[in-house]
């Protein structure tokens, strides 16, 4: 039989202040994500790159010249410029089978 470890569910909550217009952030984490992907979560590779097509159905992708590539994240759900939802599966050689669930909402404080 095979060794099962029990399920369990953590959710975690971050807030992070950045000094830009939501539409510029919505931009950056949108349109830009290579820029800002760090090269310790690379995992097809220091020389791939990571688009994200932000629409619902669309994907977080990276991909490298050999053909390697890794799906990190679906999109299930987005308000452009405001929330996008995210549904991400882990494999086994990561530390899966687990399943992710993320929002990430933008929210102006003060002047915009």
């Amino acid at each position: 039989m095979a060794n099962m470890e029990t399920a369990s569910i953590h959710q975690f909550e971050f807030e992070i202040e950045i000094a830009a217009p939501a539409a510029r952030v919505w931009q950056a984490m949108t349109d830009e994500t290579d820029a800002w992907w760090l090269p310790d979560f690379r995992a097809a590779g220091a020389d791939s790159v990571v688009t994200f097509d932000a629409r619902p159905g669309g994907t977080l992708v990276e991909t490298s010249p050999d053909g390697s590539g890794l799906v990190w994240n679906t999109v299930q759900m987005t308000q452009p410029g405001k929330t996008i939802y995210l549904v991400g599966h882990q494999a086994p050689d990561w530390g899966g089978p687990k399943l992710s669930m993320l929002k990430l909402s933008l929210e102006t404080r003060g002047e915009a």
